[in-house]
């Protein structure tokens, strides 16, 4: 499957995002102080290590994206006209972009709860580049349409 680079680029943030914000909890206990909360790992189906909170939340959040995409894509298989077409992959694109957004604001919470205040800020920055950029495409989209009128 060939992603297109604005996928790309979005996926290897998240992944570097969940790495910054899941670091301290990969090596050394952390010390438990008044700004860290204690946070204890969730016990899975099948997982023989318990999973991190964060990480139940990102996986139930790729779950949803899964189900919209596969209705997506089967809206996709069944049609023929090319305006559809067009406005399906646009749809499918959203998708994945503001699935990659929750998982930022998932990681956000976790960060501001244990204190990193740094992760935070850089999440909170990865959120708003990206909804404004999502912001500044839907406006000119809608100027195209208006002109093309």
């Amino acid at each position: 499957m060939k992603l297109n680079p604005l996928s790309s680029r979005v996926m290897t943030g998240t992944i570097m995002l969940v790495a910054l914000v899941l670091l301290p909890f990969c090596g050394a206990a952390i010390a438990d102080t008044e700004s860290q909360q204690e946070v204890q790992p969730t016990e899975t189906e099948g997982s023989e290590r318990p999973i991190h909170p964060v990480m139940v939340e990102i996986l139930a959040l790729m779950d949803t994206q899964k189900a919209q995409l596969a209705e997506l894509h089967t809206s996709l298989a069944e049609t023929e006209d090319i305006d559809e077409i067009i406005r399906l992959h646009r749809e499918i694109e959203k998708v994945k972009v503001l699935t990659e957004v929750e998982m930022f604001r998932v990681q956000l919470r976790h960060a501001e709860q244990i204190g990193n205040t740094d992760g935070a800020d850089l999440l909170r920055q990865s959120i708003d580049s990206i909804v404004l950029r999502l912001e500044k495409e839907e406006e000119y989209r809608a100027e195209l349409e208006n002109s093309q009128r």
